[in-house]
């Protein structure tokens, strides 16, 4: 992850002026804005969007190759992983 900063200018006593950090925002990376997309587009929750994480997916995986082993890693709940299936499905099939 990067990190975004924002600036502004201050007025300083004797007319010079100075940047000041107005906000440090950090800014996602490609796949990860993909990530997040596919996430909101969904609806996708905490538990989801954490599942995905743990599973290390970015757009484009296959998730109908991820072993019973590999759910297991990711924490994801079966209805929860259903969802996440459901929406990866659309999204293949979207592409077509």
């Amino acid at each position: 992850m990067t990190t975004s900063v924002h600036s502004k200018q201050v007025q300083l006593d004797q007319g010079n002026k100075a940047v000041v950090p107005e906000q440090l925002t950090p800014t996602l990376s490609v796949v990860q804005a993909a990530v997040k997309a596919f996430c909101d587009k969904y609806e996708f929750g905490d538990e989801e969007r954490e599942g995905l994480r743990k599973l290390g997916f970015r757009m484009g995986d296959a998730l109908d190759t991820v072993t019973e082993i590999e759910w297991a890693v990711s924490g994801l709940a079966p209805l929860h992983r259903r969802r996440v299936l459901s929406a990866w499905n659309t999204e293949k099939s979207l592409a077509l």
